[in-house]
């Protein structure tokens, strides 16, 4: 920062920054630059740029471009003033990132801003200046403050601070404007009748599952089916029809009776562990292998014991797994280099295992001996042909185990699920005959005279028509467009109800009493249709109002307004009728 007096301390007297603004002209400068005109004007071509200069020049300052009524009085904007306001436009650009356009109405609206933070004395204090520069030398480490100063093209720091302060003030008056933006009492309420207003409305629903029967009847063609298979099965059809994905193994299994043969005591290391190996061993596989059995069915489970067993209720078993997983560990490396490995499991003492046909996810935990270990399951997605890294432990046996063949999950041919598809097929048509049904029920009603205007009956109509087909209309009372706490409080098994009142609340303001609403389609779990007649609308009752609700719409409204008035009470139009901005050039 800069040196030569303080430079978070700006000059007090005046807001608008002095070395922005241009020195007065002396009178012998200024007819000096007044002959060099004449000449000028003698020996070159005369342009409306040149014009405007020397009018600006003759004149004794520059133009007026522009008028505006702030609370002290009616101010002139001339063309000094818009380029003081188009550097620090740019200056807003590259600190800030907020581009406010170039054109000449876009520079009068941000001088105009500009003179009413002078009108209003708005300073930014030194403290938010000072934090202002240290996040831009955050932001940009190893650069120092005077390259900054120069690269934004200020000869000094004092320019510089001076001319970010104007800068910063724009938005720090911006933000004050919309904060003063505090909607009024109606327009709260307005918005609070908008979300809370209540309707009445009578309904009939047709539920997928009263088609079942009917979908019985339907047959569909070859094409139908074949498309069906191929992407109309959702995603539990499809795994209920899908084979399970398997693998092939093989393997060794080392028992703790095989440990302690001579055949496995040729290689096996007879060194017993320390307590700190027991321990570090017991403490990685516990959440494996020593995890607490369920209680048996009858008794209370104890509330002091944890998920493992502990090493005082293993024993000695501790051990004995240790000296079974460490001597599996000896023969991983041998046993994969091994090429037939039935001859190298009878020379090492220990077991083969082979499972030629692949296994079926869910049925590898029930497999004798080795099921009991959740780590078998990264049998799945191993590399087919190479062993585990891993020594797999189960009751009294260390298995060294390697994939052979993984076969996917996937849905079989159609020939070969033919009729669980056709029934899916059957069931996926009800919502469909459920619409049809619904339909059909609107053709009957008393058709508008112009096609495409709603349907419009009254309660006896309606009656009468669902009395045909047999159905009993029922009532959704008085409610609220949205939720409330003083909502109704409809049966649980009832899932029509509170889905209905979103759907017309929604949609109100488009219907008119006794007017057909539907048919509406619920698609999700057991599908149903619904069709409903507006029986009315009110206002909600305003001595109901919960606090909860008038904050939340009162936060809502403050949101809005203020949202409306950035996008235009802060543009040019805007500021052009609050301030009766008048032009009185145009360069063009």
């Amino acid at each position: 920062m800069s040196t030569a007096k303080s430079p978070f301390n700006p000059p007090k007297s005046r807001v608008v920054d002095d070395e922005l603004k241009m020195e007065p002209m002396s009178r012998r400068k200024r007819w000096v630059l007044i002959g060099i005109a004449i000449f000028c004007l003698l020996i070159f071509s005369v342009t409306t740029p040149m014009m405007m200069f020397f009018g600006d020049l003759f004149g004794g300052g520059p133009a007026v471009v522009a008028t505006a009524q702030l609370p002290s009085g009616r101010i002139e904007i001339d063309q000094q003033d818009l380029e003081i306001s188009s550097r620090l436009m740019g200056t807003e650009k590259r600190l800030l990132g907020r581009d406010r356009g170039r054109d000449q109405k876009d520079i009068i609206a941000y001088t105009v801003l500009l003179k009413l933070a002078e009108d209003m004395e708005l300073v930014i204090p030194d403290g938010e200046l000072q934090v202002f520069i240290s996040s831009l030398l955050a932001g940009n480490p190893g650069i120092q403050y005077q390259d900054v100063v120069r690269t934004m093209g200020y000869p000094s720091a004092v320019m510089f601070e001076n001319a970010l302060r104007s800068t910063l003030r724009v938005p720090r008056l911006e933000r004050i404007l919309l904060e003063s933006r505090i909607p009024t009492r109606d327009e709260v309420m307005k918005t609070w009748q908008d979300i809370y207003g209540e309707f009445q409305a009578e309904f009939l629903v047709w539920k997928a599952e009263d088609f079942v029967t009917a979908s019985l009847a339907l047959e569909p063609s070859e094409e139908e089916l074949t498309e069906f298979y191929a992407s109309g099965l959702d995603f539990t059809q499809r795994r209920e029809l899908e084979n399970e994905d398997g693998v092939a193994f093989d393997g060794l299994l080392l028992s703790a009776d095989a440990l302690g043969t001579a055949a496995v005591a040729i290689w096996a290391d007879p060194e017993e562990p320390s307590e700190e190996a027991l321990q570090g061993f017991y403490d990685f596989n516990k959440r494996f292998i020593y995890l607490r059995p369920e209680p048996e069915e009858g008794t209370e489970p104890d509330p002091d014991a944890g998920f493992y067993l502990t090493r005082e209720e293993l024993g000695e078993r501790v051990a004995a797994d240790f000296k079974l997983h460490r001597a599996a560990l000896t023969l991983l490396d041998a046993a994969s280099s091994a090429e037939d490995l039935a001859a190298f499991a009878a020379e090492k003492g220990v077991e083969p295992l082979l499972y030629e046909v692949p296994v079926p996810r869910s049925q590898i935990s029930e497999l004798e001996r080795i099921g009991a270990s959740s780590q078998l399951f990264e049998l799945f997605r191993a590399e087919a042909g190479v062993f585990l890294d891993k020594v797999i432990m189960v009751d009294g046996a260390a298995l060294l185990l390697r994939p052979t063949k993984q076969t996917p999950r996937e849905l079989p041919p159609l020939e070969e699920i033919r009729d669980s598809v056709v029934d899916y097929w059957r069931e996926s048509r009800q919502p469909d005959l459920a619409k049809e049904a619904a339909e059909a029920f609107l053709a009957r009603l008393p058709q508008p005279e112009v096609e495409g205007d709603p349907i419009v009956v009254d309660q006896d109509a309606f009656a009468a028509a669902a009395s045909a087909d047999g159905l009993t209309a029922e009532v959704l009372g008085w409610v609220s467009r949205q939720r409330r706490a003083s909502d109704p409080v409809w049966p649980g098994d009832d899932k029509v109800r509170p889905w209905l009142r979103g759907e017309i609340g929604r949609t109100l303001d488009d219907y008119s009493a006794n007017e057909i609403v539907g048919p509406l389609e619920f698609t999700f779990g057991d599908p149903y249709v619904v069709v409903a007649r507006l029986v009315d609308t009110r206002d909600a009752d305003p001595a109901k109002i919960w606090p909860a609700e008038l904050r939340g719409v009162r936060f809502q409204v403050q949101s809005r307004v203020r949202e409306e008035f950035s996008l235009d009470g802060l543009a040019y139009e805007g500021l052009a009728q609050t301030y009766d901005i008048q032009l009185t050039r145009s360069d063009g």
